[in-house]
C-alpha cells in the first residue's frame, strides 16, 4: 500500500513534522529544568500568567488566566487545584463576582516563579537564539499563525 502523503519522498518538508520536532526539543529542555523546581510546564504557564496579570489587576480569576494563557478553563482549574494543594497559590471568593474565585500567589509561589522565569527565559534565548537576526521575523510568524488559529477557533 502506498503512503498517501505529499511528503512521502521527503518527510523533512512537512511543516507539522518540523514544528513538532522543534517543539519537543524545546519542551524537553523546559520540562527538565522545571522538574528541578517541582513544577510542570503547564503549572509554570499558569503561575507565570498569574504573576504577569498581578502587575495590572488585583483580583484575577481562573477565567482571566485561561483567556490570557489560552489554556481551557477546566485545565486551568485542575492546575490551580494542584498549585493550591502544593502551597503556591490560594483561591478566595472574588469581591467583584460572587460566582468566581480570585487567585493569589503566595510567597512560596512567588519564590518558585522568581526562580523559574529566568531559567525558562535563558532556555528560550539559547534555543531560539540560534536564529540570530531572523528571531524577530520568527516571532512575527508565530504571532501571525496564532492569530489566524485564534480567529478560526472562534467561528
Amino acid at each position: 500500500m502506498e503512503f498517501n502523503s505529499m511528503f512521502k519522498n521527503n518527510a523533512e518538508e512537512s511543516t507539522g513534522l518540523l514544528f513538532i520536532r522543534t517543539y519537543n526539543k524545546w519542551h524537553g529542555k523546559i520540562k527538565s529544568a522545571l522538574s528541578d523546581l517541582g513544577i510542570t510546564h503547564p503549572q509554570f504557564i499558569v503561575l507565570c500568567t498569574l504573576n504577569y496579570l498581578s502587575q495590572f489587576e488585583k483580583h484575577i480569576t481562573q477565567a482571566k488566566i485561561s483567556s490570557e494563557s489560552e489554556i481551557d478553563v477546566m485545565t486551568v482549574s485542575q492546575i490551580l487545584r494542584t498549585l493550591e494543594r502544593n502551597g503556591l497559590v490560594i483561591r478566595k471568593q472574588s469581591p467583584l463576582d460572587s460566582r468566581a474565585n480570585s487567585i493569589e500567589m503566595v510567597s512560596q509561589g512567588l519564590e518558585v516563579i522568581s526562580k523559574a522565569v529566568p531559567i525558562v527565559e535563558s532556555i528560550d534565548l539559547e534555543f531560539f537564539g540560534t536564529l540570530g537576526s531572523e528571531l524577530a521575523q520568527f516571532k512575527d510568524s508565530l504571532r501571525k499563525i496564532a492569530n489566524v488559529t485564534s480567529v478560526r477557533t472562534k467561528d
